[in-house]
């Protein structure tokens, strides 16, 4: 746990610097924005690309894809219902922020220092799972609940917006070149490297040039419905997967930790790009950081 604990600590002071720094007047809620459209064009893009490349997608661990695909499901579904009597452009922005896992920012690293090569596939396939629900799925709803959408749905229109958004055809093209065995050229794999290192500051930065602490009283109980409804679900779905499937101890807490990751960037970005409320959003995706590296080290406790 120890790369992992670290990396929380790094993560931690990057929100801190740039919280300070907007505090300092040095970045505003512009230079928020920049960093969005950053991470969403460019550094998910190219995590995606190395992330997925380096690992076999294997069917016998296609099991796991349905485990993230069904689970994000189940929290979308339960938040459909707690929020159900909500204004649109509200009920929209909360829905924003219950399915989805980080998984590249956050369960990666803590894997990676296992040096498993096999938990590092397993982590692949709950990201593919993932993706459906926390690039298309989201993007879908930020869409059809914002204030920008028309009245009446146009298929047309929403198919072409979401399949023209770039880390959601890299994702596509990605997958789809793994499971053929072709690969990227090796320049293109260096180069998606060096970019995706990128990923984790800029997005953690971003938060904290977006982050507020100041909320009333009907904000603070949406927080905790949002962070009931991911970690209730997340920990007793995960520890219930665990002594069900016939799996190893490391896959075990592979899908355990893994469904409590935290709150995706796209999601923010998805908040900013429709112009919903960004203040609730960016205190949420912090707070599920801390969050998910607590139940993380709970899960540890339990099942390695």
């Amino acid at each position: 746990m120890d790369n992992f604990t670290s990396q929380f600590t790094v993560s931690v002071a990057i929100v801190a610097i740039g919280y300070l720094l907007k505090r300092g007047g040095y970045l505003t809620k512009k230079e928020s924005s920049t960093l969005a459209q950053l991470v969403m064009n460019f550094t998910i893009p190219a995590s995606a690309i190395y992330n997925i490349s380096q690992v076999t997608l294997d069917a016998k661990f296609g099991s796991i894809i349905v485990v993230s695909l069904l689970h994000n499901a189940l929290l979308l579904s339960i938040a459909f219902f707690a929020f159900r009597k909500r204004p649109r452009h509200e009920k929209g922005g909360l829905l924003l922020l219950a399915p989805g896992l980080s998984l590249s920012s956050f369960t990666l690293p803590l894997f990676e220092g296992l040096h498993d090569s096999t938990a590092l596939t397993q982590v692949a396939m709950l990201d593919i799972g993932n993706a459906p629900i926390s690039l298309v799925g989201a993007y879908i709803l930020a869409y059809l609940y914002s204030s920008d959408s028309d009245a009446t749905l146009d298929c047309k229109k929403l198919a072409k917006s979401v399949l023209r958004t770039i880390p959601i055809m890299v994702y596509i093209v990605t997958i789809v070149l793994n499971v053929s065995k072709i690969s990227y050229p090796p320049f293109v794999l260096n180069v998606a490297s060096n970019i995706a290192k990128a990923n984790m500051p800029c997005s953690f930065l971003m938060l904290g040039v977006a982050l507020e602490f100041h909320f009333g009283r009907e904000e603070l109980l949406d927080l905790g419905k949002l962070l009931l409804l991911r970690y209730a679900c997340g920990i007793c779905v995960g520890l219930l997967l665990s002594y069900v499937l016939p799996v190893d101890p490391v896959t075990r807490f592979v899908i355990a930790v893994g469904l409590v990751a935290p709150l995706p960037l796209s999601s923010i970005t998805y908040t900013k790009q429709f112009h919903y409320k960004m203040e609730l959003p960016a205190a949420f995706a912090n707070t599920t950081v801390l969050f998910s590296f607590f139940s993380a080290i709970f899960l540890y406790k339990i099942l390695m």
